[in-house]
C-alpha cells in the first residue's frame, strides 16, 4: 500500500461497495475487520437516524455491545460476591450515660 490506510467506496447501482487497502506493518486483519464493522454500524445508524447528530450515532457492532453487556454483568456479579465475603465487625459505642 502506498498509503497507510485507504478506504474506497463507490455506488454500484443496487448497492454501495468498497475496498480497503492498508499497510500490514501497521494494521493486522483483526483491526481492519473491527474498523470495517464499526464503519458499517455507523452507516446503519445514519440510515436509521438521518437527522441525528454525529455524536448520537452508534458506532459499535452488535458483538461489541454484547461483549460489553457480558463484561458489566460479570463485573457486577464479582462485586456482589466480594461484598458477601465481608464479615460484619462489632463496634463498641461509648456509654451515653457517662458522656
Amino acid at each position: 500500500a502506498k498509503l497507510d490506510l485507504v478506504l474506497d467506496i463507490w455506488d454500484a447501482g443496487a448497492a454501495i461497495v468498497g475496498s480497503m487497502e492498508y499497510n500490514s506493518d501497521l494494521f493486522d486483519d483483526s483491526t481492519i475487520a473491527l474498523m470495517l464493522g464499526r464503519f458499517e454500524a455507523l452507516l446503519r445508524s445514519i440510515v436509521q437516524q438521518p437527522d441525528a447528530r454525529l455524536s448520537a450515532l452508534a458506532i459499535h457492532t452488535d458483538a461489541e455491545k454484547q461483549d460489553r453487556i457480558m463484561m458489566e454483568t460479570e463485573r457486577e456479579s464479582s462485586s456482589r460476591k466480594r461484598l458477601l465475603t465481608i464479615k460484619p465487625k462489632p463496634v463498641q459505642l461509648p456509654d451515653m450515660a457517662s458522656v
